[in-house]
């Protein structure tokens, strides 16, 4: 269904209750002003047509864009389109408000529609700081505390995003992860909380792209330019080629043995170059204040690594000049995103 609510469209596409998850409740906004059929049949473990059309026009602000014609996104996307153009659209929506999406029995808010490396146009979309999976999740970045885990003799820095316990059994995408700078081990048991973005059994990752397919997360974030910040930041890009990146880093992992594990990931946690911090910085997504703010008097990680002793980004929630750096071993709320491949959502939907 769709919500209107707060200035944000929410936009339904399951509320699908996974097996074995944890038991997420979708608790809709205050002013609910109407309702639309799901996007995903979860029974059928495919997307319905008449309205993944409805989100495209919106995303597109197009009102012929529809599954069978992708001509006005795939312009669009060869651009790229940020929240703040998305937000000016006024098809299926009143400009000035936000796209959310619900989606695994999450809420989402739509952040940018680019192409992937192979031409698919792409939607990422960011969970939703107001989201019962966020108020009820909170964790630790790394699995062990080192605030000298940013020297260049560490082989794992506790800071580094690529081995984090954070992405490879809290986002529920497994593999190794670093249980010392020196030692890496297997996620035996990951978390289960996004196993429907992660795992074949629930139909969905066909639909799902990896940031090794995305070029603007490949390569070209720096926060020094982009954010106004005193350096560039670690993990914000997973190429591993210091040759092809500027000068400005506190320190750079590029090149480091696992530092790029990210990038197959399919669920991940966004940098803070992409969230911003402010209306004068609001990062590669230009995402309003709204989209930002999350639970009262709560944080949330990035996947960006402060400078200043091993510590790690993270955004607080009231959104605006919201910048601030924690431990790795803090007990934060955790917001990832992925990406939405919505050329190969319209090719299934026909």
């Amino acid at each position: 269904s769709f919500l209107l609510a707060c200035g944000t469209f929410v936009f339904c596409l399951d509320r699908q209750q996974l097996d074995g998850s944890v038991n997420i409740q979708y608790v809709a906004p205050p002013q609910i002003w109407g309702t639309l059929n799901d996007v995903w049949d979860s029974s059928l473990q495919s997307f319905n047509k008449e309205n993944l059309d409805k989100l495209l026009k919106m995303v597109s602000g197009d009102k012929a864009s529809s599954t069978t014609n992708m001509s006005k996104l795939e312009s669009l996307a060869t651009s790229n389109v940020t929240a703040l153009e998305m937000r000016n659209f006024a098809v299926g929506k009143n400009a000035g408000e936000d796209i959310s999406v619900v989606l695994g029995e999450k809420t989402w808010t739509v952040c940018y529609l680019s192409k992937s490396k192979t031409g698919d146009v792409i939607l990422t979309l960011f969970l939703d700081g107001n989201a019962n999976a966020v108020r009820t999740r909170r964790f630790c970045f790394s699995s062990f505390p080192d605030i000298t885990a940013s020297a260049a003799s560490v082989t794992y820095p506790a800071n580094m995003y690529g081995t984090s316990y954070m992405r490879s059994a809290y986002l529920s995408n497994g593999g190794a992860y670093a249980k010392s700078g020196s030692e890496m081990v297997t996620s035996t048991i990951p978390e289960r909380e996004f196993y429907f973005f992660t795992k074949e059994d629930y139909g969905f990752l066909p639909y799902v792209v990896t940031p090794r397919q995305v070029s603007w997360q490949e390569n070209g974030q720096y926060a020094k330019t982009q954010l106004g910040l005193s350096y560039n930041l670690s993990n914000e890009n997973w190429t591993q080629d210091k040759n092809s990146m500027p000068t400005g880093f506190s320190v750079n992992y590029a090149g480091k043995e696992g530092n790029d594990r990210w990038a197959d990931d399919y669920v991940w946690l966004p940098s803070l170059t992409e969230i911003g911090y402010n209306d004068s910085h609001m990062g590669i997504w230009e995402l309003s204040v709204e989209q930002r703010s999350g639970v009262e008097n709560y944080y949330s990680w990035t996947r960006s690594a402060s400078p200043y002793n091993g510590s790690v980004y993270a955004i607080n929630y009231f959104g605006n000049n919201c910048m601030y750096y924690a431990a790795n071993t803090a007990n934060l709320l955790y917001r990832p995103a992925f990406h939405l491949n919505l050329t190969a959502a319209a090719n299934a939907a026909n």
